[in-house]
């Protein structure tokens, strides 16, 4: 299969922006693992449990925004057929998470974050200033941002409401699958020296971004 020329890669970025920020992606083809218990939650309306779930919930949405943004800024340049392979499956998968996240939010009817679009083009900057470091950078990246979201998803298995384990569901399967993309990116059985650890201050760095996008997504 040859590989698709710059134009092709700009038409492939835009397209999946669009259908991120407006609809019509398609992940891996899973089912929401909490689909069995969208009907109990389907009517609860927002009380106050749930105006704090569709907030929280709205945070977790644009997290994945954001990872279509960032897996898409690792594809375009990367010419590594390994590499392309496993970046294109985890970013079905991460589409699986925006899917699954978007079906909640609407099912408590909340809202959307206004801002997706610009945690969309600003991962994909980062991701593709990290990509042209070399390949040992870009994985070290993307294990590092796949640490911190599991990091955060912890988090929010703590104070997501008990009640909700339509939520709860959802949110562990992410952990599981964010661990899974981790270990991948930490693996060195290649032999290849693909692994490069960040510094502090990168590491750092990457914590106060997400923590900006965190808090103004669930207000705005």
């Amino acid at each position: 299969m040859r590989r698709k020329n710059n134009l092709d890669l700009v038409i492939c970025v835009f397209d999946n922006f669009l259908k991120t920020n407006f609809g019509g992606l398609v992940g891996s083809g899973r089912s929401n693992p909490a689909v069995g218990l969208v009907a109990v939650h389907k009517n609860e309306g927002l009380n106050s449990n749930g105006q704090l779930s569709g907030k929280l919930m709205r945070i977790n949405h644009s997290g994945e925004v954001a990872a279509q943004g960032l897996y898409q800024g690792q594809l375009f340049f990367e010419t590594d057929p390994v590499m392309r392979n496993y970046l294109e499956r985890a970013g079905k998968e991460e589409a699986d998470h925006l899917t699954w996240t978007a079906e909640y939010l609407t099912a408590k009817g909340a809202r959307r974050s206004y801002l997706n679009p610009i945690w969309y083009v600003g991962s994909f900057g980062l991701a593709v200033f990290m990509q042209l470091q070399g390949s040992k950078k870009s994985r070290s990246f993307l294990a590092e941002t796949e640490r911190q979201v599991q990091a955060h998803l912890e988090k929010h298995l703590d104070i997501f409401p008990s009640e909700d384990n339509y939520a709860r569901v959802i949110l562990e399967k992410m952990f599981e699958d964010e661990g899974e993309h981790a270990n991948w990116a930490e693996d060195d059985s290649s032999g290849n020296g693909v692994k490069e650890e960040l510094s502090k201050f990168e590491k750092r760095a990457m914590g106060f971004m997400s923590k900006i996008m965190i808090e103004t997504s669930k207000r705005i």
